[in-house]
């Protein structure tokens, strides 16, 4: 394997990582499943994919040792019986000469290899390949301070997988991919429960200032949301094309200094066909039947008012068993206001009843027929009323749900006004702390300084 420079043989005793010219880290990041959202703790955990490529100036022209199979007709090719660093003893104890090329590796669509001597070839497949000792050149996430880090998280990240690989020797590329399960923070714009959206967010963010690295969104691979759908959400792939990793506004902290920093996002949509049968449809039917009571004369008012304190104490009984399904917040949502106007409707006759009683007491009805059959009247077309704004009230609501209106649909420029970060200043104060070393290199190939 070829050596370094002096120069660059110098900067490896600092253990950092070196960023390009242009001190960018390209993101990107595969969301495989939403494992669960929880509205009372106002949580959310995926698993997820992280992919960072950056180019390390030190790896530029770095020759990449690949095993092949015995089939491989590529040129330039070697035995690690006579060139030693032996892959075959490894599990075997005795080597079998298996071949190997050194040279300039590249990864595009397919893999590439320059061999001194000979002109790059496709690789179509290998055993094995060599990668350089990243340990030396620094970590994106150390032990004792990160490059990187995520925001919102509840608690440290699972890492599933990890590892590091030299995808292009020309240049020195490299990616670092992560598989981890992580918990977020979400704080969930929940008036319009359950019609509402939600959009899952949490932030890559660069652990020193600007001026030394800054975070893009890779636009040679895309970042993507794999999920369709969860029990009860389902995620809308339209909005998810654009903006599954977006880069994010930042302001300055306290200090001056800017940190750059990209969100990921997952649009999400209720689906509400369990609150609508097991709440909504309940409900309609228990006021339905409650337009009973106007059956009974009005001459026995203990008899009605035991029948609606009946139907209270049944709605009650309901909204303290579906109560756990609710989100706990401190406004009332679409649902609490449904099951508030659902008391209304039981209150309402008995109120209607009280005033009857008081305007017309029940001597009067003995006395006068003509008044006992007007005040009949009167409470008939009271319950016609009641009973047919309760039902235009529903079809309405029908014919809005059914056409996707926005009166029950937020917008979804609407959900992100409500709904997106807003990242104190002082958040970031903590990294002016941070005992990080990160190189930047000058236009030259071969000229490198340090700054912190």
């Amino acid at each position: 394997m070829a050596n370094v420079d002096a120069q660059d043989e110098e900067a490896e005793e600092v253990p950092c990582l070196l960023l390009n010219c242009s001190r960018t880290m390209m993101v990107r990041v595969q969301i495989h499943q939403i494992l669960s959202v929880d509205l009372h703790e106002e949580t959310f955990t995926l698993e997820f994919d992280a992919f960072f490529r950056w180019q390390d100036p030190r790896l530029r022209n770095w020759q990449t040792r690949l095993w092949l199979p015995e089939s491989s007709t590529l040129k330039g090719q070697k035995t690690c019986k006579s060139h030693g660093r032996c892959l075959c003893k490894r599990g075997r104890g005795v080597c079998s000469g298996l071949p190997f090329v050194e040279g300039i590796f590249r990864e595009a669509k397919d893999s590439y290899i320059k061999v001194d001597g000979c002109d790059e070839e496709m690789v179509d497949a290998y055993i094995a390949k060599e990668e350089p000792n990243f340990e030396d050149f620094g970590n994106v996430f150390g032990e004792k301070s990160s490059l990187v880090s995520f925001s919102k998280l509840m608690e440290e990240p699972l890492v599933l997988t990890e590892h590091q690989r030299l995808t292009n020797g020309t240049v020195g590329e490299v990616i670092l991919f992560r598989k981890m399960r992580a918990t977020f923070k979400e704080n969930m714009e929940l008036k319009h429960f359950p019609l509402d959206r939600q959009l899952l967010q949490f932030a890559i963010t660069a652990s020193v200032p600007s001026s030394i690295m800054v975070l893009e969104v890779d636009e040679k691979f895309k970042s993507i949301c794999r999920v369709d759908q969860i029990a009860e959400y389902v995620v809308d792939k339209e909005q998810q094309k654009e903006s599954t990793l977006t880069k994010k506004k930042t302001t300055g902290n306290a200090a001056g200094k800017e940190y750059s920093q990209l969100k990921a996002t997952v649009h999400l949509e209720r689906k509400p066909g369990k609150y609508f049968v097991n709440i909504v449809v309940m409900l309609y039917l228990l006021i339905f039947a409650s337009f009973g009571t106007f059956m009974i004369d009005v001459d026995s008012p203990g008899d009605r008012i035991s029948i609606i304190i009946t139907f209270v104490l049944t709605i009650m009984a309901l909204k303290y068993v579906i109560n756990d399904q609710l989100p706990g917040k401190d406004y009332q949502t679409w649902l609490d206001l449904y099951l508030l106007s659902s008391y209304i409707f039981l209150i309402v006759p008995a109120v209607e009843l009280l005033i009857l009683k008081a305007v017309c007491p029940s001597s009067d009805f003995q006395e006068v027929e003509s008044a006992h059959d007007k005040v009949q009247f009167l409470d008939m077309m009271f319950a016609y009323i009641l009973f047919g704004v309760w039902n235009a009230f529903h079809i309405v609501l029908l014919v809005l749900y059914s056409c996707n209106s926005t009166c029950l649909h937020q917008d979804w420029e609407e959900v992100r006004k409500q709904q997106d970060d807003k990242e104190c200043d002082s958040c970031w104060q903590m990294c002016d702390g941070l005992d990080y070393r990160v190189f930047s290199c000058a236009d030259s190939d071969n000229e490198s300084s340090s700054s912190t």
